[in-house]
């Protein structure tokens, strides 16, 4: 319920604010500069700070998207993020070269071990 009120209130009065994602306290923020994240989690801290909340700055993971390795610094309360070259959201894997591959080949064992564990459910099946 305040994470609702706290990504509100972060965004402001404008409606321009980058691409929000959240789902319970969760909360994975897009914007196209690292001056534009900066900004972000300054709002978001601040946001947080006035509910007495805090962002738990050893949890919160920084990754820039970019064909070419780009580095930057994002602070919370003087703290610098850990920057990853990937991270899972909601079980799904995020590479910083927007390469599907190791989501991709971390799904295929999943895959064919559900595969592989239906024909034992079937037969099981059919012997009741």
């Amino acid at each position: 319920m305040y994470m609702d009120r706290i990504i509100k209130d972060a965004k402001g009065e404008r409606n321009m604010s980058p691409l929000v994602l959240a789902y319970a306290d969760d909360i994975a923020v897009v914007a196209k500069s690292w001056e534009d994240l900066q900004t972000e989690m300054d709002k978001r801290n601040d946001a947080l700070n006035w509910y007495r909340m805090q962002m738990n700055v050893t949890k919160t993971e920084v990754m820039c998207v970019d064909r070419r390795q780009v580095e930057g610094r994002i602070e919370v309360e003087g703290q610098q993020l850990k920057q990853v070259e990937h991270f899972k959201y909601l079980g799904v894997e995020f590479c910083e070269n927007n390469q599907l591959e190791t989501e991709i080949n971390s799904r295929i064992p999943k895959y064919n071990n559900t595969f592989n564990f239906l024909p034992t459910i079937k037969r099981k099946k059919h012997s009741t």
